[in-house]
């Protein structure tokens, strides 16, 4: 009896499927967010295990709101959007917009 599927395609269909699993379990069981804070400026970044990769750094002098995410997107239609949170989160998600250059990132 022949196969159903060439060799080729079940290899490269393996490889998905395994990637794909991967990218869940990092997402849900390894990936987190770090904040640091001090007196100037939060800092925001993944951390893997061990590893830990800078995302921004937001000074406090440079935020131009703090709120609900909608009515940042409302209110700040040019901002560049970064979203550094975990959806499991019981938290409420808020947005800060910050100035820098003249431009706005949320």
């Amino acid at each position: 009896a022949s196969p159903i599927i060439g060799s080729a395609v079940a290899t490269i269909l393996f490889y998905a499927i395994g990637l794909t699993v991967a990218i869940v379990l990092i997402r849900v069981y390894v990936l987190a967010y770090t904040y640091a804070m001090n007196d100037s400026l939060l800092r925001l970044s993944h951390a893997y295990g061990r590893y830990e990769r800078f995302i921004d750094d937001i000074y406090f002098n440079n935020i131009a709101f703090y709120g609900d995410p909608e009515e940042a997107k409302k209110r700040f239609p040019d901002g560049k959007v970064s979203k550094v949170y975990r959806k499991e989160c019981p938290l409420p998600v808020r947005a800060v917009v910050t100035r820098d250059e003249g431009r706005a990132k949320i």
